[in-house]
């Protein structure tokens, strides 16, 4: 985790859904124990650029 979301925190939760995660993990974000969709459209609205573009 680098301070920013974009594409690629998107990504990374999009590729682990439907996993089981630990308590606390930063791709939970609803904290339900499961990496869901709901987990990256809720990213979608916290990236930092404009159509979540990757940082420069």
């Amino acid at each position: 985790m680098d301070g920013f979301v974009d594409r690629s925190d998107i990504r990374l939760i999009a590729a682990a859904r439907n996993q089981p995660t630990a308590p606390v993990s930063p791709h939970d974000n609803d904290g339900d124990g499961i990496i869901t969709v709901s987990d990256a459209l809720q990213c979608v609205q916290l990236c930092t650029l404009p159509r979540c573009a990757p940082q420069p």
